[in-house]
């Protein structure tokens, strides 16, 4: 079991596919697949400027600074991914049953799912932001989609990488 854990999360992250969110084209997303996989969120927005956002509009978008704050208090700084000098750095991992529909969430937001909401933030449209994915389908016919697969990996992705900056669970 340790050997197939250790080969999706090395396919994974040697083999994702990333798609720079375009905040002046809103069709950025059509090229990512409607399909179940696995997902990181990238930037180079220093944490100094996601601490200085306003609240969201949406009940069920994060408060980015919030969240921030929240993750410092739960994890010790040498587990949690932080930006090193102004380098492209992971702020969100997850796994979705679609991942064009999650990657337009994360960008739009959705009024019933939790999502980053980046569109409503001007400010982040200075910096760069990737959207990354990895298709459950990509790891070959030996591998089903389930649900249970998709949060493993996604917690085994974060043991391995460290805890993206925007993760809670």
């Amino acid at each position: 079991m340790h050997d197939t854990i250790q080969h999706i999360l090395n396919t994974f992250n040697k083999s994702n596919i990333c798609t720079e969110i375009d905040y002046f084209n809103s069709n950025w997303h059509s090229k990512i697949p409607s399909l179940p996989g696995w997902y990181i969120i990238k930037t180079n927005t220093p944490i100094s400027v996601l601490k200085s956002l306003n609240k969201p509009d949406g009940e069920s978008h994060y408060n980015i600074p919030v969240r921030i704050e929240e993750i410092k208090k739960l994890y010790p700084p040498e587990l949690v991914i932080n930006q090193k000098h102004d380098e492209v750095y992971v702020i969100y991992n997850g796994h979705s049953k679609n991942l064009k529909s999650r990657a337009r969430e994360h960008y739009d937001g959705h009024s019933k799912t939790a999502c980053l909401a980046l569109k409503q933030y001007p400010t982040l449209w200075d910096y760069k932001w990737y959207f990354c994915y990895f298709p459950v389908k990509a790891l070959g016919l030996d591998y089903a989609d389930h649900e249970i697969l998709r949060k493993f990996i996604e917690q085994a992705w974060r043991a391995r990488n460290g805890w993206p900056i925007l993760c809670k669970e």
